[in-house]
């Protein structure tokens, strides 16, 4: 599901943009571990997406993230592991927490 989300099979690492550089590459996911119900997961290029995909796409992303890999019966959280940015907070989410955010429209 991690490749999914990242649009391709390659790892992470290799998008990860080098520290004083500005960041091209979208954010990608890499699998940390899990413990329980729990999956840890590091956003590489964190701040393409807690500066520059404004709110609403941070927002986006972590929502679809967070479905995607919730849709495995034993994991039920998502920790995001990110420098905290104007546009997105690192942290556990689950899917109850952004349904909130969402309405159905009839």
């Amino acid at each position: 599901m991690i490749y999914a989300i990242n649009g391709t099979d390659k790892n992470p690492e290799i998008f990860r943009t080098p520290e004083g550089k500005e960041p091209i590459d979208q954010p990608k996911l890499k699998l940390i571990g899990i413990k329980g119900q729990v999956i840890d997961i590091e956003v590489i290029n964190d701040e393409y997406l807690t500066q520059r995909m404004g709110s609403m796409g941070a927002a986006e992303y972590l929502a679809t993230a967070t479905f995607t890999l919730t849709e495995y019966d034993n994991i039920k959280f998502v920790n995001f592991i990110f420098e905290e940015g104007d546009h997105a907070l690192p942290g556990v989410y689950s899917r109850e927490d952004l349904l909130v955010n969402w309405k159905a429209v009839e």
